[in-house]
């Protein structure tokens, strides 16, 4: 097989053929002499996200001893996209990442990544309604990571509490380090076994929608996976990134997982039957998931957090829905505190304008209408409130608090490490009785 045979462009590949031709054949590595790739099975085919087409093939790495690394074979994940080329391609992420000893504990391991030759401007997409044409340059990319089991895998209710607190830290991590993930959901964990001990490490995967602190933030948009994004993101689109979503949208993954999944299976029902399907039903009304989202927090299915495989953590799951839906309530009436001193300012300064003897709809308009403005220049440019309390760094800091309280950073089943080992893991499989 060429080197160039990667240069498929997926949006012609069928669901079967010619993509399936592609596995059980050797790719190599640009600029990586001694390496070589054979794939394998397809993981995941994805052509309608973002206008974006991207490939995953499971894959085996081997490391001849030419290499200049560590030789050997290893098990990997070759993922092929097709990104914007102003973005940071996920692999100088995940290398930049990675400068940093602690990244191998928290996020996915990084091999490899390289842009396909003569593939800038392959693939473009017009943007329609404006004045002249516009387009969006973009370039097939390979990111070589290692491969991750499904979250969902670690099924045992003890295993959850362990997710929640390793996914925690990893955001934190990410943070020190000056990076939001944007994108935290139930297919972007994962974790690894550790062979040594029968542990296993839970990391974050999937970087290429992630942003730096310092990046521009002059046209921030709303990303992530639907089911599991921020309330306050699905409120304000145009909000610029803080940690908080990412906080939030590792509380909606816990709570899919309890609701959804039961032993390493997703509840086999029907879309009308889903029992969150309130959290998804309706892309087109944002507001109104948002508004589903809050109300669950309060009132789920069957007043249970939880199914029944997972009803041992029911009572732990009410408690963190209630604690972060006061938070969300104070949050809503400081909203409605913030919008009416707005309006005192504005009609002040109208009481001393001849418009303020003006009434009617026409009037009530133009004063909601400087209302809004008055409130949007105060937000800097945000068109909704979001507290610092809620989306900032002390978000993070309230659910950390409250997961030691819970004990959830409590290991209730370790692996085979001697008791005298502080940094134990969490076992994969519930110790036979």
């Amino acid at each position: 097989m060429k080197d160039d045979a990667l240069g498929f462009n997926p949006f012609f590949a069928g669901p079967v053929k010619p993509v399936a031709k592609l596995c059980d054949m050797l790719v190599s590595i640009p600029d990586n002499p001694g390496q070589s790739l054979k794939l394998g099975k397809v993981l995941d085919r994805r052509t309608g996200i973002v206008g974006r087409a991207t490939l995953v093939h499971r894959a085996q790495l081997r490391r001849g001893e030419e290499s200049t690394q560590n030789p050997g074979e290893f098990d990997v994940v070759l993922k092929s996209s097709w990104q914007h080329q102003n973005r940071k391609p996920e692999s100088d992420i995940l290398q930049n990442l990675h400068s940093n000893e602690r990244a191998r504990t928290y996020i996915v391991g990084w091999y490899a990544g390289w842009e396909q030759e003569n593939t800038s401007r392959n693939w473009q997409r017009a943007k329609f309604g404006l004045q002249g044409i516009v387009v969006d340059d973009r370039a097939l990319r390979h990111t070589v990571v290692e491969y991750l089991n499904p979250i969902t895998k670690l099924s045992q209710p003890f295993h959850v509490r362990h997710i929640g607190w390793s996914i925690l830290n990893a955001i934190g991590f990410l943070n020190d380090n000056g990076w939001f993930h944007r994108d935290i959901s139930i297919g972007n964990m994962g974790f690894v076994t550790l062979p040594e001990c029968g542990g296993v490490l839970v990391k974050l995967h999937d970087f290429d929608l992630s942003k730096a602190h310092n990046s521009p933030q002059d046209n921030p948009h709303w990303t992530g996976t639907l089911p599991f994004v921020a309330i306050g993101l699905l409120e304000c689109q145009n909000a610029k990134p803080r940690i908080g979503f990412d906080v939030e949208a590792l509380i909606w993954t816990l709570l899919w997982i309890v609701q959804v999944h039961g032993d390493g299976e997703a509840v086999d029902a029907p879309f009308a039957d889903h029992p969150l399907k309130d959290w998804f039903d309706d892309p087109t009304n944002l507001h109104k998931l948002a508004t589903n989202k809050r109300n669950y927090l309060l009132n789920p299915p069957q007043g249970y957090f939880t199914n029944a495989f997972y009803r041992p953590l029911n009572r732990d799951m009410k408690e963190l829905a209630l604690a972060w839906y006061n938070k969300q309530a104070k949050l809503l009436m400081e909203r409605l505190d913030q919008n009416q001193e707005a309006e005192d300012r504005v009609l002040n300064r109208l009481a001393a304008s001849p418009e303020h003897l003006a009434t009617g709809p026409a009037y009530a308009r133009f004063v909601e209408g400087l209302v809004k403005q008055e409130l949007e220049d105060s937000w800097e440019g945000e068109t909704v409130y979001l507290s610092d309390e809620v989306y900032g760094q002390p978000s993070f800091t309230f659910v950390r608090e409250w997961m030691e309280k819970k004990e959830w950073h409590k290991l209730q089943n370790r692996c085979s490490c001697p008791k005298t080992v502080v940094q134990a893991h969490c076992a994969q499989f519930k110790p036979k009785s």
